[in-house]
């Protein structure tokens, strides 16, 4: 619309109309915006094309911004897709691990403390990198899981009381310090969702409150 609104004053007589082409007829918003559609797609109909030496110049100018856009658009769209990935991932492994708590019968925390600690560094990362993106792309919040079940949002209560049991004092010092690092983690990502996303609450557990309540089931 931008680039029409520069070549509007200058029809007709700035360009060379095809013979079948009147150019007192083409002179208007939408012949503009036509020539500005042509040159961003880099189409090069042909019918209309500039003859004024800068217009010519103006020309390819705005195709590189074009190609630029559309090359922007598709890495934007790629980027929103992987970003979307992890965040699903990281509530897989997350539904897994529940689940095979309830399997088994036991909490996690009183396994082997080398396999919680090993699980709990992964659950770190992965929360760091989804926090990441909500950062770079906010609007990957505004994309549901297909498995509602296993969303995010329902399972950071789990990770939660994964970070308290770990680093209870009885534990061993390398599952302690885990255990506080997952906390952190927890507390980093609520504190973005309040001021990235504008998450009512004030403590990290009324932040993941009302975002279990906007984008997930509620979990016990």
């Amino acid at each position: 619309m931008g680039w029409a609104l520069i070549f509007l004053p200058q029809l007709p007589q700035g360009f060379h109309f095809d013979p079948g082409l009147d150019p007192a007829a083409h002179s208007g918003f939408l012949d503009a915006l036509y020539v500005s559609l042509v040159n961003l797609t880099s189409l090069g109909y042909g019918d209309i094309s500039p003859s004024a030496s800068w217009l010519r110049i103006l020309g390819p100018v705005e195709t590189m911004f074009g190609l630029g856009l559309l090359s922007a658009s598709i890495s934007w769209l790629l980027s929103i897709y992987n970003a979307i990935s992890r965040r699903d991932s990281l509530a897989h492994e997350v539904a897994l691990a529940k689940e095979a708590e309830e399997r088994l019968g036991e909490k996690l925390a009183d396994a082997d403390p080398e396999l919680l600690e090993t699980l709990l560094a992964g659950f770190s990362d992965q929360l760091i990198r989804s926090r990441r993106d909500i950062i770079h792309f906010p609007i990957v919040h505004y994309f549901r899981t297909e498995d509602e079940e296993r969303a995010l949002a329902g399972l950071l209560p789990f990770l939660g009381s994964l970070a308290d049991e770990a680093a209870e004092e009885e534990r061993p010092s390398s599952l302690r310090v885990r255990g506080e690092i997952l906390r952190m983690a927890l507390d980093d990502f609520a504190s973005t969702l309040r001021t990235r996303l504008r998450m009512p609450g004030e403590s990290t557990d009324e932040i993941l409150r009302h975002y279990q309540s906007d984008h997930g089931p509620l979990r016990t």
